[in-house]
């Protein structure tokens, strides 16, 4: 297999490891970002589009807005929409609804977040616990 073809399989790999993670961890992840509050007048995409779209650019490491937009159209916007279910909007959107959002918002998904993996303990071999020894994390394949 030439280097090419594989890069873009290990792409599509990390893509799909990223879903079954978010659907084994959190099967209701839309609806925790569906209670985001909508503070613009008018709206092409919905809140959980850009809030995953603005999770994407990190998870997946782009460079920069600019280099984010550029997936924009493309197989990755494809694999994300079949995946996911939902658009990415540009940099620039997403910039714009973040700057607007109160910081309280994001901080509240954030503990629901980190709330569902204490629960279910998945945290317990990375991070030590009241008197216990400090565990390092099993290395995560990517």
């Amino acid at each position: 297999m030439s280097r090419e073809k594989l890069d873009k399989f290990q792409g599509k790999q990390y893509i799909i490891n990223v879903y079954i993670v978010l659907q084994r961890h959190y099967p209701d992840f839309n609806d925790l970002l569906a209670h985001i509050p909508d503070h613009r007048e008018r709206s092409t995409y919905q809140v959980a589009e850009i809030i995953m779209a603005g999770l994407s650019m990190f998870i997946f490491k782009r460079q920069s807005r600019n280099h984010a937009d550029c997936s924009v159209g493309g197989h990755f916007e494809v694999n994300h929409i079949t995946l996911f279910g939902m658009r990415l909007p540009l940099m620039d959107t997403v910039n714009d609804f973040l700057r607007q959002l109160p910081p309280e918002e994001l901080e509240r998904l954030k503990h629901a977040l980190i709330e569902v993996l204490l629960k279910r303990k998945v945290l317990d071999k990375c991070l030590p616990v009241a008197g216990r020894a400090i565990k390092t994390c099993p290395k995560v394949s990517q």
